[in-house]
């Protein structure tokens, strides 16, 4: 045996060489018949189609409907025994084959009512077909139906052809990882979006809450996210599924849309005085958008688009022919933007698509990208300036503040050997409009004056500064004097607004007189004191102010406040109110100051404690 082996082994050289199994090849591109219309007797061979349309493959712009699709091969005798199949590329619906009447199988989706998503496909020929009839009648059964197929397609091989089953197998293994990398362009754009949302997001939230920024950060979230489902979609063609994703390809749609809405709100954003009633128009839009994959036509997506896109480009053609002297560039991006999708996604325009290696990139899509990046560089840009100009202004109104918290804690030390003042003052800004003044007189008396500016910020600052300065040059002694002396002042200075004040003259012996100009009333022994309040001061020129006289005896104390302290809010709201005031008006100033803080602090809070010696 084991020499009989050997032999055999030395000698296979010499034998006759097996012949190679013989497969037919023909290439089914072309030679179709097709007719509009459903009737199972299309199956069968021997149909009069010599009226029908001549078709070739792939066909495209059908409307809506059921088609038949045929042609008829011939097998030259003796010319097939290896394992044959039909490979088809893309196809405008879901489909299902038959051979010389036998069905041969269909698509996943078919009758369905699924995703059109077009794919390469392969259907194994029975031995007993080919051994038994000398001719190959082919037969599609082909659903064009009112269904999404996505905007951007992944590119199949227009492969139309019998061969062999392993040649099917090696042609459709090779389309499914074609179509993996040729997915990674738009995965690319993916991570770019996110990069993008990323670095505008970062801006919203640490450089002032910057809207237009929120607004186009949210667009590249949605972009992504469309990209995201788009990638979601054709993987399932790689592996394919039976669900329905019509709900996924609406996803799709819709965050689409959103992004379109987003690039909207970011043009309102930048023109600022546009009322965002705008947003209203493309928002009644979304729930038809979201439909679209169950039902025909696409007129409400085409209306969704113009209506976000064409506002936004008018907005921006608005703009730039208005003439504004800043800005002219993010608006040109912006219009350069819509157009982009209007052309693409609307009336699905793709543009040329250029080819490295087996990666496939379209130039609408990177023109999408880039100018995308482009408005991004110039939101970041203005933030970057706005930032700048903000702590610019942030560190003026520090200085501001530290000069105004040194003018009135100067006044907080006690003066005179029969009168001491105990004073907090609490800006609700960096700076604000509440202030008070003390000075002793060569008599020993004491004045003390409180008072308040309408308005906030910087430019009440600047008028407390200017009443500081005038009263350090006033002569007057008497609070109804000292009044109508500042009423004139403020009168000369001030454009717009008033000033409220209170001042007191504490004298030797403990007499106290008062002169108000529409301030909050002072407390003496935990009661209100009455005292005419007077018009505020810069009302009108040459108004006279009235006195009271309040005698106070050793220990005891009056205290003035500005409305911070009664105006105080917390979260029902509720104010603080007069009668809480009252009750706590005999405490410290500090006490006083914390209490209002409390219940919740919305204006400036002063108050001056004013004690008479023992």
């Amino acid at each position: 045996m084991t020499r009989a082996l050997l032999h055999l082994i030395l000698l296979s050289p010499l034998l006759p060489a097996q012949p190679a199994e013989r497969s037919l090849e023909a290439d089914l591109s072309s030679g179709w018949r097709m007719i509009e219309g459903d009737n199972p007797a299309f199956a069968q061979a021997g149909g009069n189609t010599g009226t029908w349309k001549s078709v070739t493959l792939p066909v495209s712009d059908l409307p809506f409907g059921m088609y038949w699709l045929t042609r008829t091969i011939q097998i030259p005798a003796g010319s097939v025994d290896a394992p044959q199949a039909l490979v088809l590329g893309t196809m405008p619906g879901e489909y299902e084959v038959y051979l010389n009447g036998l069905h041969l199988g269909s698509t996943p989706n078919f009758r369905m009512g699924n995703v059109v998503l077009p794919c390469m496909y392969s259907f194994p020929i029975p031995a007993g077909i080919l051994r038994s009839s000398p001719t190959l009648y082919i037969a599609f059964r082909m659903d064009v139906a009112p269904r999404h197929a996505s905007s951007e397609v992944v590119r199949t091989s227009a492969l139309y052809r019998v061969t062999s089953l392993q040649a099917a197998k090696v042609a459709v293994a090779g389309e499914i990882d074609r179509r993996r990398v040729a997915t990674f362009p738009r995965a690319a754009t993916l991570l770019l979006d996110l990069v993008f949302a990323a670095a505008l997001f970062f801006v919203w939230r640490n450089r002032g809450g910057w809207t237009a920024a929120l607004w186009l950060g949210s667009a590249f979230v949605s972009f992504a996210a469309s990209s995201a489902i788009f990638l979601a979609l054709h993987w399932s063609t790689i592996y394919p599924t039976s669900t329905d994703l019509r709900w996924v390809a609406s996803a799709e749609e819709g965050t689409f849309y959103l992004g379109e809405i987003a690039i909207l709100g970011f043009t309102l954003a930048m023109i600022n005085r546009v009322s965002r009633g705008w947003l209203i128009l493309p928002v009644l839009f979304f729930p038809a958008i979201c439909a679209i994959p169950y039902f025909p036509g696409r007129p409400i997506y085409i209306l969704g688009d113009l209506s976000t896109l064409g506002v936004a480009g008018g907005l921006a053609v608005w703009r730039i022919l208005a003439g504004r002297q800043t800005g002219a560039g993010i608006f040109a991006l912006i219009l350069a933007f819509c157009g982009s999708f209007l052309m693409s996604s609307t009336f699905h325009f793709t543009g040329p698509a250029v080819s490295i290696g087996p990666l496939v990139f379209r130039v609408d899509n990177w023109a999408q990208v880039l100018i995308g990046f482009l408005m991004m560089a110039d939101v970041l840009r203005r933030s970057a300036a706005d930032w700048g100009e903000r702590q610019r202004l942030g560190s003026e109104m520090e200085s501001a503040r530290a000069v105004q918290s040194l003018l009135l804690n100067a006044q907080s030390s006690p003066g005179g050997s029969e009168w001491a003042i105990d004073a907090r003052y609490v800006p609700a800004q960096e700076v604000g409009g509440d202030f008070y003044w003390s000075r002793v007189e060569p008599d020993g008396a004491r004045l003390i004056l409180i008072g308040d500016v309408s308005g906030k910020g910087l430019k009440a600052a600047m008028l407390v500064s200017l009443i500081h300065g005038a009263l350090e040059r006033e002569t007057e002694t008497s609070p109804a004097a000292l009044l109508s002396n500042l009423n004139e002042v403020v009168c000369t200075h001030l454009r717009g607004g008033f000033v409220t004040a209170c001042c007191a003259r504490a004298e030797p012996g403990g007499c106290l007189r008062i002169a108000n100009a529409g301030h909050v009333s002072p407390y003496a022994q935990g009661l209100e004191v009455e005292v005419a309040a007077g018009l505020p001061l810069g009302v009108v020129r040459g108004v006279e102010y009235s006195e009271v006289a309040l005698p106070l005896q050793p220990g005891s104390a009056f205290t003035l406040l500005t409305d911070g302290v009664p105006e105080a809010t917390n979260a029902q709201p509720e104010l603080f109110g007069f009668d809480r005031t009252c009750g706590i008006s005999q405490q410290s100033a500090q006490e006083i100051v914390s209490a209002a803080q409390a219940w919740g602090q919305s204006d400036d809070i002063t108050v001056v404690k004013v004690r008479r010696a023992k």
